[in-house]
């Protein structure tokens, strides 16, 4: 055969073991051939044909390969960077393990997860499962769980930390931070931390405890536990067992307080109850105490009732400046500054300023 120019010489394109190569050595004085396998069997991966075209795989063959075309397999790929997609009807995966995809029409991440789940079929998903065992997210859309948890509907919700019995039940914009076994629903809904809490309505919040419920709009519990509030606007704080049904009130510490009228407080005490009749009141300390008026207030004491509106009642009332509060008549009482209605006392008989 005549030589030949590089140009001249014929392309091969099929796939065969056939042909040779030509090997020189620096010396140029040894001249060698060699297989095409023999040149490629020292390579840690080879390029193989899978079961949808396009695909390179590790030489192990994985049962995984060729599941979509046009997709490539890595084994043990380390990143240094940024990963990102170009094309939103993508689906990334990173080190994922058990992770089941119902559907991928957009962009869904997975970074070491085990058994997770995204079975949403919103078009407009964006969903994020990070780091999590067990976590799901089972519809809606732009939704992300770091951890555990489950994600049930709506959008925008984010769960982080916590346990896969923490569940985003319904609404919109709901977060979770922490914690175990809670249930945030509602709309601009958060739990942190505590067990067992839950949320309803819009713009609820449960931050610690057990056992504690925020079931109304800008509603809230702070730690405690076995607290419910249903009044909007209203919040617990601390104590046991307190329930609020009527709105804008407040519960601070105590145990078993209840309040169901409106715009009251109590703080501390036992059993006290503020009822449905009694509106900008409160109760202070004591214990089985109950307000059915309005602008009324209870102080300590046991078993204290109030009998109509703008009443105090105190069951026993003690001064220690009793001393300086020593006046002969009203006279002698205003020149040293006791106001119209301020009590007093002349040698031991109680009095009220009146001129």
């Amino acid at each position: 055969m005549a030589n030949k120019t590089i140009p001249q010489l014929p392309e091969q394109t099929g796939k065969t073991d056939n042909d040779l190569l030509a090997i020189v050595d620096s010396g140029e004085t040894t001249t060698s051939k060699i297989k095409v396998s023999t040149l490629l069997a020292g390579v840690g991966g080879a390029f193989q044909v899978g079961d949808a075209t396009d695909s390179i795989v590790p030489s192990y063959s994985p049962t995984s390969r060729g599941v979509a075309t046009g997709t490539t397999y890595v084994d043990k790929l380390n990143i240094e960077g940024e990963v990102s997609l170009s094309n939103t009807n993508e689906t990334f995966i990173l080190n994922s393990d058990n992770t089941t995809i119902t559907d991928h029409p957009y962009n869904r991440a997975f970074a070491g997860t085990t058994t997770s789940r995204i079975n949403s079929t919103d078009a407009s998903g964006k969903n994020i499962l990070i780091a999590t065992t067990q976590g799901q997210i089972n519809g809606g859309n732009s939704n992300i769980v770091i951890g555990q948890g489950i994600i049930q509907g709506g959008s925008g919700h984010i769960i982080c930390g916590g346990e896969f019995t923490h569940t985003i039940s319904s609404g919109n914009k709901n977060a979770m931070l922490g914690g175990a076994s809670s249930n945030c629903g509602g709309t601009f809904a958060s739990i942190v931390g505590g067990a067992n809490n839950a949320t309803a309505g819009f713009a609820p919040s449960v931050v610690g405890g057990r056992y504690n419920q925020a079931n109304s709009q800008y509603s809230g519990v702070f730690v405690g536990r076995n607290n419910v509030v249903s009044g909007q606007e209203s919040v617990i704080a601390g104590g046991n067992q307190h329930d609020i049904t009527g709105n804008y009130n407040f519960i601070g510490g105590g145990a078993a307080n209840d309040i169901q009228g409106q715009i009251s407080a109590i703080i501390g005490g036992n059993i006290n109850n503020i009822g449905s009749s009694g509106g900008f009141s409160a109760i202070v300390g004591g214990a089985s105490n109950n307000v059915n008026h309005n602008y009324s207030v209870v102080l300590g004491g046991q078993s204290q009732t109030t009998l109509q509106d703008d009443e105090v009642v105190v069951p026993k009332l003690r001064t220690t400046q009793y001393a300086s509060l020593n006046f002969s008549g009203d006279t002698a009482a205003a020149a040293a500054g006791v106001q119209l209605g301020e009590f007093y006392h002349d040698n031991g008989q109680v009095r009220i300023r009146i001129t």
